[in-house]
């Protein structure tokens, strides 16, 4: 991808305004560190009479104003300063700060700079920085989101942490857009300092498009560790408001998905961290948990993560607005940062969309392009351009070179709630005495599984893959596309019509299609068949009723026969399943699911850890047993003529993220052709899921999951191994 070019004459620009820097006297280092800090005093309105509350909050309101007077009398001689305010999209309008050079005649590089604090506000802390930032030549929007002081009650108590109060800071440049002709929004940066810092992070996660460069200095980085660390009240604060809802131990979905610690993966804008060994507010484990994410992600190797920590600097969590060494130079260093990023180069957030170059397209329906540029605009595919008319695009936002660019894989068949902890001990779903732990681990399979170049999946496992997928679909957490069963229906005790309530039951809980088991599992004593015939035969037929697909676990010729005469959607596994049985589901446009290496190889690769975790010695020699049985079943059923085979490649614990795996087996040790291993986890694949109309498939019109690897995977299978690129729904994950 194109990088920002430097402007190397701002640099001179850059120690000049030091000079100028405003620093708090000793005595107002408390003062100044209770307005930067994200701790808030205990809310104790319900002990309090609506007259002092009313008083507290006019306080507030006439400390606002003062404090806007002191800005436009200090800096209202050197430059523009504007108290402005917009609507967002609720109706809410949230007031802002504008200060820019008095010269009208040019345009400047821009910055958000956004407030601390749980509840704070813009204050005279930055009126320094701000008076630097602006004679270095930068336009400042300092917006007051939804929860700052000084503005009411009502937009006091708005507070949405991590979420709307983001999209109230995104939205100034809307305004900057249409009414400051200064602002130049192509080269834009977003700063801030604690929960500033933390918005900041996330802003740029979730609209890279908009960003050259962020800076966070102490930003607030992980809210479980954040609980942790801080008293009662301080969670409160968070339960009180309708995105939480729940204390941290019975919930922690909303804090893990809106920290920026979850979210490593997806920084795609260089991002300047400062923090403090002494902090006793953003305590210091909260940015070493996020280094540590990075350096995994390998985003400071990339060049987009720059780290420093500072030891016990005078000032803790305000360090850096003191007038110290350490403060001096954390800004000094901000300062240079922002210089050399913002630089010239093609401008982010252009409205034509974002192009892509690759040498060849698979294009996932079975055709081969060469020399492509596809366009993608608002998440979905809108052009797909050969010859001349790629040609014309000189500047693509991605130069993929000689890689091959394809749809986004799907696997039918996934486990996201099986995870090893800590003690390498098999865990499956939430553990509720560490419901944290459990949700990080689930976490880490999808991200892993979308960083390996799958950007949807069909997870057929427990009651915890529902808030997973809808975190996903939020954009709160990434990962791919999830589908989703919820428990699958396994009790032969029911009755046809008590199935056919369980399957409908299991739809008003938003499951997005029903697993049932039909047969016990692998080795000589496993159940042949587990439901009866008139059992599938309700449940599966429900299902039909309702516009549900019926997923069934069938290992026995007894149970694949019987599922396929239930008239259910997808058989997985058939691993003793006949001939006539296979051409029985070709017949019948029955969907076939079965496991080639991946699962066998999984277990036994991890055998100590199943071992150790209740799975029997004796089953890893049926498992072995199991994988040359595996591979004659599926040439078998490449030779049955129409049926319809997909990748399902069963990944548990310790195979997230190695699903290509199955792929590379089905090509290399079973004989599937490369090209039809590649539409069976694309366009036959999201046919199969009922997403045929979404994604699989690289053509306008469908969402933008999209991938690329080194090499050519119809010469080559493996190189499915490490894609170079993956998008999904337009955004990207992975970049060369």
């Amino acid at each position: 991808m194109h990088r920002s070019s430097t402007r190397p004459a701002r640099h001179a620009v850059v120690l000049a305004v030091l000079a100028v820097l405003w620093v708090p006297a000793a005595g107002q280092l408390a003062a100044q560190d209770a307005r930067l800090s994200t701790r808030a005093a205990p809310s104790d309105s319900a002990t309090r009479s609506d007259s002092a509350l009313a008083a507290e909050f006019a306080t507030q309101i006439a400390q606002k104003r003062a404090v806007d007077d002191v800005f436009t009398r200090t800096l209202g001689g050197e430059m523009v300063v504007r108290k402005i305010a917009y609507v967002v999209d609720d109706g809410t309008t949230i007031p802002a700060y504008l200060f820019a050079p008095s010269d009208s005649g040019r345009r400047y590089p821009t910055i958000l700079f956004v407030h601390g604090g749980l509840h704070g506000d813009f204050g005279l802390a930055h009126l320094a920085q701000v008076r630097a930032l602006v004679r270095a030549g930068y336009v400042v929007a300092a917006p007051e989101y939804r929860g700052s002081t000084g503005y009411g009650r009502a937009f006091y108590e708005a507070i949405d942490y991590g979420g709307r109060e983001v999209d109230d800071v995104l939205a100034a440049r809307d305004y900057l857009q249409r009414f400051v002709p200064q602002a130049d929004l192509g080269h834009m940066a977003i700063m801030g300092y604690s929960h500033g810092g933390y918005i900041a992070l996330l802003a740029v996660v979730r609209h890279p498009e908009l960003f050259r460069v962020a800076v966070a200095h102490v930003p607030v980085a992980d809210l479980p560790t954040r609980m942790r660390t801080h008293p009662p009240w301080y969670e409160a604060e968070f339960v009180g408001q309708p995105s939480y809802g729940s204390p941290l131990h019975d919930d922690p979905l909303p804090y893990l998905a809106r920290s920026p610690t979850m979210h490593a993966s997806e920084l795609r804008v260089p991002v300047l961290v400062h923090a403090a060994d002494n902090d006793r507010d953003v305590f210091i484990e909260e940015n070493r948990l996020l280094r540590d994410a990075m350096h995994a992600a390998g985003k400071d190797a990339a060049g987009l993560y720059t780290y420093r920590e500072f030891h016990n600097p005078p000032g803790g969590h305000s360090f850096g607005i003191v007038d110290t060494p350490q403060g001096r130079s954390s800004w000094r260093e901000t300062m240079e940062f922002l210089a050399r990023r913002i630089g010239d180069g093609a401008a982010p957030g252009d409205t034509g969309g974002l192009t892509i170059r690759a040498a060849q397209l698979i294009d996932g329906r079975g055709g081969v392009l060469h020399d492509v540029v596809v366009t993608v605009r608002e998440g979905r595919i809108a052009r797909v351009d050969t010859g001349a008319a790629a040609r014309q695009i000189t500047r693509p936002s991605y130069e993929l070179g000689a890689r091959t660019l394809m749809p986004g894989l799907i696997d039918a068949h996934v486990h996201l709630g099986w995870w090893f902890d800590r003690d390498s001990v098999l865990q499956v779903g939430i553990d509720r005495r560490a419901p944290e732990v459990a949700l990080r681990a689930i976490a880490a399979n999808a991200r892993a599984m979308l960083l390996a170049g799958f950007t949807t999946v069909q997870c057929v496992g427990g009651p915890e893959d529902g808030s997973i997928r809808d975190a996903i679909a939020r954009g709160d957490l990434p990962g791919p596309r999830v589908l989703t069963s919820l428990d699958p229906i396994l009790d032969r005790r029911l009755t046809p019509d008590e199935l056919r309530e369980s399957v409908r039951q299991h739809r008003a809980r938003g499951a997005d299609l029903i697993k049932l088991f039909a047969s016990g599992g692998l080795g000589a004593t496993a159940e042949p068949q587990t439901l009866s015939d008139a059992q599938l035969a309700a449940t599966c037929g429900e299902a039909h009723v309702v516009g549900w697909r019926t997923v069934v676990h069938a290992m026995t010729a007894q149970s694949v026969r019987a599922a396929t005469l239930a008239g259910c959607t997808e058989i997985e596994h058939g691993l003793q399943a006949t001939d006539a049985d296979l051409q029985r589901l070709a017949s019948s446009h029955t969907i076939f699911g079965p496991q080639v290496c991946l699962v066998f190889q999984n277990y036994l690769d991890h055998r100590r850890v199943f071992g150790r975790s209740g799975f029997p010695p004796e089953s890893f020699a049926v498992l072995a047993d199991a994988l040359p049985q595996a591979r004659a079943l599926f040439r078998r059923a490449l030779a049955v003529p129409g049926l319809d085979i997909v990748l399902s490649s069963d990944a548990v614990a310790g195979a997230h993220g190695r699903n290509a795996e199955e792929l590379v087996c089905r090509v290399t040790e079973a004989g599937q052709p490369p090209m039809d291993a590649l539409v069976s986890a694309t366009s036959r694949a999201a046919r199969a899921l009922g997403l045929g109309d979404r994604t699989g498939a690289v053509v306008p019109g469908l969402d933008a999951d999209l991938i690329a690897v080194d090499g050519d995977p119809l010469r080559d299978i493996t190189v499915l191994r490490r894609p170079t690129f993956v998008m999904r729904a337009g955004r990207v994950h992975r970049e060369p």
